[in-house]
C-alpha cells in the first residue's frame, strides 16, 4: 500500500507544478512559498481537528530539522522551476521530478523517526507548512509583494491544497513502508513524479521534449534507482526493517 501512497504523492506534487507554472505569472517565489504555507496550516488544522488530533508535539527539534532540509529544498525547487532562462520550458519535468524527489529523500529519515514516535502525519506535515510560511514569509521582506491580481490568485489555493496532499501522502508512505524492501521501493517510486510532470509539460503546455530530454529523464530515474539500491546494501541493518 505505501507504494500507491508514493506515487500519488508524486503525482500531488506534479500537479502542484502546473499550477505554480500558472501562478507564477501574477506572484514571486517568496510569495508562492508563503501562500502554499498558510493555505496548508488551515487544511492541516481542520483535518487534524476532524481526527481529534492535537497539534502540540513533545519534539518541536525533529520537526524543526526536518522543516530546514524540506522548505529549503522546496524553496530551491521553486526558484529554479520559474527561471526565467529554462530554454522553452524543456527542464520542467526534470525540476519538479527532482523536487519532490529531493524533498522526500531530505525528509525520510524524520518521517520514520517521527512515526515512530507516535507523530500522525497531520501534526507532522502541519509544521511542514509553518515551516513553509515562515520561511516565505522572511524571504518577501527581501523580495517585497506582488500587485493583488484578482481571480487568478484562486490559483493560490490548488497549490496548498496539492502541496498538503502531496506532503501526507508521501508522510504516509514513508512511515508505513515497514520493512527495508518496502522502504526501498517507496524510494524508487518518488521519482515517477518526472513521468506525471514529463505528460503535463507536453499536454498542457505543448512542450517539445526532444529525445534527448527523454533519455536525460530516464538517466535521473535509473540514477536514483541505484543510489538507493547501493545505499540500502551498504546498511542493510537499516532500523527500517523494525519499523
Amino acid at each position: 500500500m505505501q507504494a500507491l501512497w508514493m506515487v500519488l504523492a508524486a503525482f500531488l506534487f506534479a500537479s502542484m507544478g502546473v499550477c505554480v507554472k500558472i501562478a507564477s505569472a501574477h506572484f514571486n517565489a517568496a510569495e508562492l512559498v508563503c501562500y502554499r504555507g498558510l493555505i496548508g496550516i488551515v487544511i492541516l488544522w481542520l483535518l487534524a481537528r476532524s481526527q481529534r488530533v492535537t497539534l502540540v508535539t513533545r519534539y518541536p527539534g525533529m520537526h524543526a530539522w526536518r522543516l530546514v532540509l524540506t522548505v529549503l529544498t522546496g524553496f530551491v525547487g521553486v526558484v529554479m522551476m520559474l527561471r526565467p532562462s529554462l530554454d522553452q520550458n524543456q527542464a520542467f519535468a526534470g525540476l519538479i521530478g527532482l523536487m519532490s524527489g529531493m524533498t522526500a529523500a531530505f525528509a525520510y529519515m524524520q518521517v520514520v523517526a517521527l512515526s515512530r514516535l507516535g507523530e500522525p502525519e497531520s501534526r507532522t506535515v502541519f509544521y511542514f507548512a509553518v515551516g513553509s510560511a515562515v520561511a516565505g514569509g522572511l524571504a518577501l521582506l527581501l523580495t517585497g509583494t506582488s500587485a493583488w491580481p484578482g481571480w487568478p490568485a484562486l490559483w493560490l489555493l490548488p497549490i496548498g491544497v496539492l502541496a498538503a496532499g502531496g506532503q501526507l501522502c508521501m508522510t504516509r508512505a514513508y512511515a508505513s513502508a515497514k520493512t527495508q524492501r518496502g522502504t526501498l521501493v517507496v524510494a524508487n517510486l518518488q521519482y515517477s513524479g518526472i513521468v506525471f510532470a514529463a505528460i503535463y509539460s507536453v499536454a498542457l503546455f505543448g512542450d517539445q521534449i526532444p529525445p534527448m530530454g527523454w533519455v536525460g529523464m530516464a538517466l535521473i530515474v535509473g540514477s536514483g534507482i541505484v543510489a538507493t539500491v547501493l545505499r540500502a546494501r551498504a546498511a542493510p541493518g537499516t532500523p527500517a526493517e523494525e519499523h
